[in-house]
């Protein structure tokens, strides 16, 4: 990877998102959801440690990271290897970053969900920003994208608040649908000078 980072301008405020490396349902082909079962594998480690490598030299401002235990594998493996390091009284973790719930889904293979959820399937594919779901059990409805979106804005208007130049990684679980979408990006267009995105696999 190569990329060029400048120092944002007295009034910029640069957010990276960076995603989990490979986890063990990744790696089987199942939906996470916000379970926490899932845990990185030795490649999903060694891409963590890699982006480590590739963020030394920036100055990191804060470091915000779900409280799933691959977000925090990920944050803690790629903590270990940037350079200036990071201050650990920088490093927040914010619940409210879990991966999206899947309550019907979590755990089952990718191909059993697209044959029997395929209309749901298709809408979180297609339109995530419309996506909800209802947990079987509890019958409670989540949707796709308030939370983390809830949680970003928090982050952003607290740091726009104290410090109008700052350098921001946030270490989430998220996956293509999770609500970092072109959806995210156009609501926060307003705010961000600099949106970049580092993901470790595809």
């Amino acid at each position: 990877m190569s990329w060029t980072f400048e120092k944002p301008s007295s009034d910029e405020i640069r957010v990276i998102l960076v995603r989990h490396g490979e986890s063990t349902f990744n790696a089987q082909g199942r939906h996470q959801g916000s379970s926490d079962e899932s845990v990185l594998t030795e490649l999903g480690k060694s891409m963590a440690r890699q982006t480590g490598k590739f963020l030394s030299g920036l100055t990191v401002d804060a470091l915000y990271v779900s409280s799933l235990r691959r977000a925090q594998e990920t944050a803690s493996e790629m903590l270990s290897m940037m350079t200036p390091a990071v201050n650990l009284q920088n490093v927040h973790v914010v619940w409210q970053l879990r991966e999206i719930d899947l309550p019907a889904w979590q755990g089952l293979c990718h191909k059993d969900v697209r044959t029997k959820f395929a209309e749901e399937y298709r809408c979180w594919k297609q339109s995530p920003h419309q996506f909800s779901m209802e947990d079987p059990h509890t019958k409670q409805r989540f949707l796709s994208r308030a939370r983390t979106l809830r949680a970003i804005a928090t982050i952003l208007a607290g740091n726009i608040a104290s410090s109008p130049r700052a350098n921001l990684i946030i270490s989430q679980s998220f996956g293509h649908q999770s609500g970092f979408d072109k959806y995210c990006v156009e609501s926060y267009t307003c705010l961000l000078s600099c949106f970049q995105t580092i993901q470790l696999w595809n």
